[in-house]
């Protein structure tokens, strides 16, 4: 069941609402990270991300992304993108969107080493099973405070970055089921 805290709404939150899972030194790592971030079938992306989107914070709030084509989902980061580079930007939508939480998951991204990138196929194909098929948004972040102590020892070892991918439903307009953190 969701916690209390996590069926709580972002909107216009300076803050992601913190991971309630198993402490990451006391979890049992993933045999094959290779299979959880597998690259999906073009029909298996565009499946997925007709009910399934990104969406990006600025300034505290979170937008909508625009016209984010498929075919590059796999390619580019929906969260950091170089500045000089206008090709890879994501542009987002002008007014901001409100979106109640409906859980967190701890995900697996290829690395860079330096740079936490995930990529919207990657989100795409660790979806919950129960959220499949539903129309929901998500944002990605490094897991924990986003230092080395909370990386997945062994997924860095081969070339994977933890994150902490929080799942959101829209809510319609501003109501006491949609209330900000």
């Amino acid at each position: 069941m969701i916690s209390n805290q996590l069926s709580q709404t972002i909107h216009n939150s300076s803050a992601i609402a913190p991971y309630n899972g198993v402490n990451p030194t006391e979890e049992t790592s993933p045999i094959n990270y290779q299979f959880l971030t597998r690259r999906l079938s073009m029909t298996q992306v565009v499946d997925r991300f007709l009910n399934a989107k990104p969406v990006v914070r600025h300034e505290g709030e979170y937008f909508k992304i625009k016209d984010l084509p498929v075919e590059i989902l796999g390619n580019h980061s929906f969260n950091w993108f170089k500045k000089d580079d206008p090709t890879g930007r994501v542009e987002r939508e002008d007014t901001p969107c409100q979106l109640k939480v409906l859980q967190q998951k701890k995900t697996y991204h290829k690395s860079t080493e330096l740079f936490f990138k995930p990529d919207v196929e990657e989100v795409l194909n660790q979806i919950p099973e129960e959220l499949l098929g539903k129309k929901i948004y998500f944002s990605t972040a490094p897991f924990g405070d986003g230092t080395v102590r909370y990386q997945d020892v062994h997924a860095l070892d081969e070339g994977y970055a933890t994150g902490c991918t929080t799942f959101y439903e829209e809510c319609e307009s501003e109501s006491s089921q949609c209330n900000i953190l």
